[in-house]
């Protein structure tokens, strides 16, 4: 399974999205594909179906999730498992 390492940007913490980069475009790709959809699960508990803005390089999830992590958290890793949703975790 590929993993990507994102930094967790601080809109992304404000506004509750997973936000990346230009830079990460093509891996975010390889990733979860063509689609515009996918299962976002955090901490073993799934958020939904969540759409992927691919214009604006996000993806929402709630933002009482990233507020609610501690100021240290800069990075935000992230798999698919092989039900292929959207595993993320966030580290320092």
């Amino acid at each position: 399974m590929d993993l990507i390492t994102l930094p967790f940007l601080g809109r992304g913490r404000k506004f509750g999205y997973i936000i990346w980069r230009k830079q990460y475009d093509f891996e975010m790709r390889l990733l979860m594909g063509q689609g515009k959809k996918i299962e976002v699960v955090i901490n073993d508990r799934s958020q939904g179906i969540k759409n992927i803005d691919w214009k604006n390089r996000r993806i929402p999830i709630t933002y009482t999730v990233t507020r609610n992590l501690s100021r240290s958290t800069s990075k935000i890793l992230l798999k698919l498992d092989t039900k292929k949703r959207l595993i993320v975790t966030f580290s320092d």
